[in-house]
């Protein structure tokens, strides 16, 4: 307020080349000269992302979820997608939707979906291992490796 400008509304794209594309909810300054200034540190180490406004949506105290879609088919993009759509509903489930900063889950309900999702994020940042052409892949989609990650080295 003190500097004039006005919140926007809308959505931080970003993109894991080759594993999927990343909407989150967002808001930036806009300055009274026109200028989108996104006041938000980033953790991750992304360098490029996509600001596009939402006139529609507007911030009403409830965390949203982002929004993920593949980029190939892969059943490990999938399940990773699955999983992070079930972390959010785990630590937003009820009156925790509208807290911010830490918020207490049981760790047993937790843990299992972090950990899985930290293997999955480790197969899809690394090559998959290599299998025999006719073997199953690796990746336990239930095809031969030719047939699935095969293709892809």
């Amino acid at each position: 307020m003190e500097h004039g400008g006005e919140i926007e509304y809308g959505w931080a794209i970003w993109e894991w080349p080759t594993v999927l594309i990343e909407a989150e909810f967002h808001a930036i300054w806009r300055a009274p000269d026109g200028r989108p200034v996104d006041v938000t540190p980033r953790v991750d180490d992304e360098r490029i992302i996509a600001f596009v406004p939402d006139p529609i949506r507007v911030f009403e105290g409830r965390s949203l979820d982002n929004i993920r879609r593949p980029l190939r088919d892969d059943p490990v993009i999938h399940e990773f997608i699955s999983l992070a759509e079930a972390r959010f509903e785990i630590i937003n489930r009820g009156p925790k939707a509208v807290q911010f900063g830490a918020v207490s889950v049981p760790a047993e309900e937790i843990m299992p979906v972090i950990q899985r999702m930290a293997q999955l994020e480790e197969m899809l940042r690394s090559p998959y291992p290599t299998a025999p052409r006719n073997d199953p892949c690796p990746c336990g989609s239930g095809k031969k490796y030719k047939k699935c990650h095969g293709k892809l080295s």
